[in-house]
């Protein structure tokens, strides 16, 4: 999963700075933050919400 979004990411030539993973439990459902190093087309997010088995991609600007 994680491969796929990253190469999502990294296909639309946004580099990715930093990551962080976590999972409920073993085996069960994973949540991952991706700081960017740049703006990202909301297109990239559809590419990602379509990715078999992501339930949620939103983005986050601070």
């Amino acid at each position: 999963m994680l491969g796929r979004v990253a190469t999502t990411i990294g296909e639309a030539g946004v580099n990715i700075a930093n990551l962080a993973l976590g999972r409920e439990a073993e085996g069960g459902r994973a949540t991952a933050v991706i700081n960017i190093d740049g703006p990202m087309d909301a297109s990239v997010l559809d590419k990602i919400r379509a990715i078999p088995h992501v339930l949620n991609a939103r983005m986050v600007e601070v």
